[in-house]
Formats: C-alpha cells, structure tokens, sequence
C-alpha cells in the first residue's frame, strides 16, 4: 500500500489551483479549499487509504466536486465530480479495499455534456471550491489518510505535476 502523508509543499503560489489533506470531521473525513477561476478544463484528484494496520479491513470510497462560485448570485454546484470506483448502473458504490483514487477534468460547458446547472451557466466564475469527503468506515485507533487537488487551466494542472501532488497521490 502507498503511503499518503501531508500534501506536498507547493513550490507554485497563488495560481489557480489548491490542495489539501482529509481531515476527520465528525462521522467522516473531508476537505476542501478555494481557487481563482481562470480557464478551462477544470479538474480534481483525489485519493482515500484505509489505515494499513487496521486488523479489519475496510471498504474504501472517495469522492471529489467543484462549486463554482459566480460574480452575482448564488453558488451552484455543477454535475463535475468523481468517485472511486465509478458507481454501478444502479447507482450504488463498489466495495473496494485499499487505496482509492479519482481523477477527472472537464473542458468548456459549451463543448462537454457533463456539466449540468439547475440555472443557466454563470456568464462570470470568480472562484471554484474544492470538496472531497470520504463515507468509509474507519478505526479511531487506526486513522485513514487522504489529499485533494483542484485545478482551473492546463499550467494549473501543470504546476500541480510539477509540485509532486500527483505523486504523492499515487497517480
């Protein structure tokens, strides 16, 4: 099993990115930042380990979506997010044991069907928020662990490549 510790430090600032690590919050463990919308495509990662020690082992589930964050009005999520695995024709989630990974990105809503908004696209996207969450089962006494990343631009995505996020990801 690959080890997922802290996020690695970012040698690029300030883009149009961000990452972080899953933190237990309540009955789960989750996450989230916010990044300046400056382009498509648009994407995330994101990765959930069960603890390697736990005498148990349980099922791992990870999930990952963007709200965009118009000029005017409210926020809206838009249908872009991503599970590990992929949910059966039924909806349901697999059940996997061991690391889970996701990854995903989208172009223009224009040009990609997935994108889907209760209310027209917003004409003006300041800024996106990140959330990853995880509903897995897990042992107090045997922490899971788990990053996150979001991007807005190729040289987003780029920088994050170049700052070893996908690595320590194990993408």
């Amino acid at each position: 099993m690959v080890a997922v510790g802290a996020a690695p430090a970012a040698a690029h600032t300030g883009g149009s990115n961000c990452q972080g690590n899953l933190a237990q919050s309540g009955a789960t463990y989750q996450g989230s930042c916010t990044f300046p919308f400056q382009g498509y495509p648009i994407g995330m990662a994101a990765v959930y380990e069960p603890s390697s020690t736990d005498p148990t082992p349980k099922p791992s589930q990870i999930h990952a979506e963007v709200l965009l964050k118009p000029a005017f009005g409210t926020p809206q999520t838009i249908a872009m997010e991503c599970y590990a695995p992929d949910p059966n024709a039924d909806g349901t989630i697999p059940k996997v044991y061991g690391p889970m990974r996701c990854r995903r990105e989208y172009n223009a809503p224009q040009a990609d069907a997935q994108f889907t908004l209760p209310e027209p696209f917003p004409a003006e996207i300041v800024s996106m928020q990140c959330s990853a969450h995880s509903h897995a089962t897990y042992s107090r006494l045997y922490p899971p662990s788990g990053t996150f990343a979001c991007w807005s631009t190729n040289e987003a995505r780029q920088d994050l490549e170049e700052d070893g996020v996908f690595a320590a990801m194990g993408f």
